[in-house]
């Protein structure tokens, strides 16, 4: 899963675009959007109140109590604008925009990039251990067998005993390889 994240260019349209309306708003959601507005607020010397949730609960609060106080417009996330709706406040949704956008699919190719690289590491651990017939055990850092390839039939059950048998010290060891 990669996170499309709010950026602070995303916050900065909302706001821009709440300002074309002659209303009272306040920015509420959780803190991906309330940290990145607070930063916006600081830095362009604006008077916004910015209300940060933690629940569903707490936005329904904090969203009545706005409306109790006269505010008509709120600029927040997807939940806070569904919850605003229904009590018959105007919202206008914090979207990511085309740098988000980017920035998470060139996430997204790393990660395949980063995947197809094992994949392939993991093929020539397995075409070698084929071509030499020989006994192959890979184990990660928590002792969990990662792979393994039986080359010696007569010796795979005596093999892997030891290695069950001696597999704690192997791994304190420095150079973690027997031949």
């Amino acid at each position: 899963i990669i996170d499309v994240s709010i950026s602070v260019y995303d916050v900065l349209r909302a706001i821009t675009s709440a300002e074309l309306y002659d209303t009272k708003f306040a920015i509420v959601g959780f803190s991906n959007i309330t940290d990145c507005a607070k930063l916006l607020c600081d830095l362009l010397i604006k008077d916004i109140d910015i209300l940060p949730v933690t629940t569903v609960e707490k936005a329904r609060e904090v969203l009545t109590s706005l409306k109790e106080k006269g505010y008509d417009l709120v600029v927040c996330d997807m939940i806070s604008s569904t919850i605003a709706r229904s009590i018959g406040l105007n919202s206008i949704l914090v979207l990511s925009g085309r740098e988000s956008i980017l920035s998470a699919l060139n996430k997204a190719k790393q990660l395949a990039s980063s995947i197809y690289k094992i994949h392939t590491e993991k093929e020539i651990f397995q075409r070698i251990a084929r071509k030499e017939n020989t006994s192959l055990y890979v184990y990660d850092k928590n002792k969990a067998l990662w792979y393994s390839h039986k080359g010696f039939d007569d010796f795979e059950e005596l093999i892997e005993k030891f290695i069950k048998q001696y597999l704690s010290t192997f791994m304190k060891a420095k150079d973690k390889t027997i031949e």
